[in-house]
């Protein structure tokens, strides 16, 4: 079924240094992965992040070279899945192979994700707010509504004092836009309520990730509601914290993969939590299955990943005044290993039998 798989190693600089509370960064590294069957390229993207599910560009690496072979000699999709389900962990590198074998369906078939499993068109994405200074924040956040976003998420740490001056100066900058607060686990579990309640009259749409354990702060006694991030950092320990009473569930595909955050959307629309489709370090490979997914029914969105890269890898649904489309035939732009700048890629590494 499939005659060829590539990996490839990029490394992408931003155009700005991106801080949050954990940390700064100041490029993207990610891996591309590319499947053929006959005349047709699949591609996904495998975006690795040790501090979400503990995996690194080389364990991605190292991992698909173990099992290129059988998914090579695998014979039909459902017994590639089989090779897949038996990694343990592993939620990039799935979902990068998960997303090359569904963009290989769409291109052959000639389908676009809405004839698959998609409901709307497109989704709003917000804009994330990087980490810094009151007046910075504010200035940066007035720039992102100039550009035409219609809601922000505004990275926030554990100096309590400065996030209420970083948040009344974002609200004074850009009115009554939604505002969305990420703390990244910087809250003192203590504290965490009262600093909530201090922000809530800036009009917060939603609190994530406030303290190391979320599942901690369960009942919410806010109005807000509470979604989990870092918490959330499996399938199996998403589901447990939906059936704990969390208000929702950021979904990654750095934690879930592709096919575990479909079955959590699902599930969750089932349960009565939200979800939020996030983002870590995709480029606009990424980001094209991150928008599908969103417009399979997510209630928020921040895709923002693929704005601020210096180079541009498939920008079919980069944000025009923050709204993403779903393509309209396949889930990428890619066609071959050759359509990513060369300028970006580390390794690039082809396994056939």
């Amino acid at each position: 079924m499939i005659d060829e798989i590539v990996a490839i190693h990029v490394r992408v600089p931003l155009t700005r240094v991106f801080r949050i509370s954990v940390g700064s960064s100041t490029h993207s590294e990610t891996v591309i992965i590319g499947v053929k069957s006959g005349e047709v390229r699949g591609f996904g993207e495998a975006p690795p992040s040790v501090r979400l599910a503990g995996e690194s560009i080389g364990t991605v690496l190292d991992t698909l070279n173990l099992i290129h072979e059988r998914i090579l000699k695998a014979e039909t999709k459902g017994e590639i899945y089989e090779v897949l389900q038996r990694i343990h962990g592993g939620p990039a590198l799935k979902a990068g192979l998960e997303g090359a074998l569904r963009d290989l369906t769409a291109k052959k078939g000639r389908l676009s994700p809405r004839d698959l499993w998609c409901t709307r068109a497109g989704v709003y994405t917000d804009m994330t707010v990087s980490l810094d200074e009151p007046e910075r924040q504010a200035k940066e956040a007035e720039e992102f509504v100039k550009m035409g976003f219609k809601a922000l998420k505004v990275k926030l740490d554990g100096n309590e004092e400065k996030n209420v001056e970083r948040i009344k100066a974002i609200r004074e900058a850009v009115g009554d836009i939604p505002i969305r607060v990420d703390f990244n686990t910087a809250l003192k579990p203590h504290r965490a309520y009262k600093h909530m309640r201090e922000l809530e009259r800036f009009d917060i749409e939603l609190f994530e990730q406030p303290v190391r354990n979320v599942r901690s702060l369960l009942p919410n006694k806010l109005d807000t509601p509470i979604f989990a991030d870092e918490s959330a950092y499996s399938v199996s320990e998403a589901v447990r914290l939906i059936e704990d009473g969390i208000d929702g569930i950021v979904l990654k595909l750095a934690k879930h993969g592709l096919e575990g955050a479909r079955f959590l959307l699902d599930f969750a629309k089932r349960s009565g939590a939200m979800i939020l489709v996030g983002c870590t370090s995709e480029t606009g490979v990424g980001a094209s299955f991150l928008t599908a997914l969103a417009a399979s029914g997510a209630d928020f969105v921040d895709v923002d990943s693929d704005v601020h890269l210096m180079y541009k890898i498939d920008d079919r649904t980069a944000p025009k005044e923050g709204y993403r489309s779903v393509p309209d035939e396949g889930f990428t732009a890619i066609r071959t290993p050759d359509d990513v700048p060369k300028e970006v890629v580390i390794n690039k590494r082809r396994r056939s039998l």
